[in-house]
């Protein structure tokens, strides 16, 4: 779950954060379908858990975005 937690305001808010942008981006943990920091299996539970909690983050970012303008 720490991983999705760490990748979502890093996704989102590319612009804003530019380093920390090219920095998940530039290791490849900003690609569609990557689902941890490196390629091992992860627990079904852990990664739709994570999947969800990622998924709530950039809706709270997003909003957050648009209600600062």
């Amino acid at each position: 779950m720490a991983f999705h937690v760490g990748r979502a305001p890093c996704d989102e808010l590319g612009e804003l954060a530019p380093t920390d942008h090219a920095y998940w981006a530039g290791k490849g943990w900003l690609e569609k379908g990557r689902r941890y920091y490196v390629d091992v299996l992860v627990n079904p539970v852990y990664r739709v858990l994570g999947a969800v909690v990622g998924s709530y983050m950039r809706r709270r970012i997003r909003g957050d975005l648009r209600e600062v303008g």
